[in-house]
């Protein structure tokens, strides 16, 4: 079968190089040789799957080797898909109001700009005045933004910790994903079974670290939309 195999590869391989333009038995300068490595030995074919698939695929693979962590990992799976919905939408709202609050400061800058104008015209200040006045209003913008910058700070230093531990949890699974291959090569059911366990804790640890993401995703947010009035 494997010779069958073997010899139907090599007639379609000289079909093809017969059918290729611009080949020529015949004209031998420059000519380049069939490749004749096999495309099947050494590396893996990738196999090219949706996120769906992949999650299906990942799920089989646990109702065959560890059935009983299955409704497990299929609620983890859809809490992960819940918290990164929530993350997301934080991470969308955060943008707006944050544009908001530009506008605010653009829209209140502009108002006061008017109003020196006007007090000008009518005599109740000088242009002088009104300079120093516009001086001292965005001495107090400038402080106000140092005062969000050091709560921004807060926050930005929150998420790198979590980011950190974000790290570590992906390098502890990755090492297990690397155990748990090496028990499918052996077929050892149990070994497998066991680091499926494992990779479920890491997981469920990586899923709380992300609604500590959420959190203080959410403190920030409504700390920005305060800045509203």
């Amino acid at each position: 079968m494997l010779k069958k195999l073997a010899s139907g590869m090599m007639v379609g391989m000289i079909v093809l190089a017969m059918a290729a333009p611009g080949m020529s038995f015949a004209n031998t300068e420059g000519e380049v040789a069939p490749d004749y490595n096999n495309p099947f030995r050494g590396e893996k074919v990738a196999v090219e799957r949706t996120p769906e698939e992949r999650r299906e695929h990942r799920l089989a693979f646990i109702a065959e080797w560890a059935p009983d962590l299955l409704d497990d990992f299929t609620a983890l799976l859809a809490d992960h898909d819940a918290v990164h919905e929530q993350l997301e939408a934080t991470k969308e709202a955060g943008k707006v109001a944050k544009e908001a609050v530009r506008l605010q400061e653009t829209e209140e800058r502009k108002a006061y700009v008017e109003q020196l104008r006007q007090d000008i015209n009518d005599g109740i200040i000088t242009q002088e005045d009104a300079a120093d006045l516009f001086d001292a209003f965005i001495a107090d913008q400038k402080a106000q933004h140092d005062t969000w910058k050091a709560q921004f700070e807060i926050h930005k230093a929150e998420f790198e910790m979590i980011k950190e531990d974000l790290l570590a949890n992906k390098d502890a699974r990755e090492a297990k994903r690397a155990e748990l291959r090496v028990a499918v090569e052996e077929e050892n059911g149990d070994l497998i079974a066991s680091i499926l366990a494992e990779i479920l804790v890491l997981d469920k640890a990586h899923v709380a670290l992300d609604y500590d993401k959420l959190a203080v995703s959410q403190t920030h947010l409504a700390y920005v939309e305060s800045l509203l009035q």
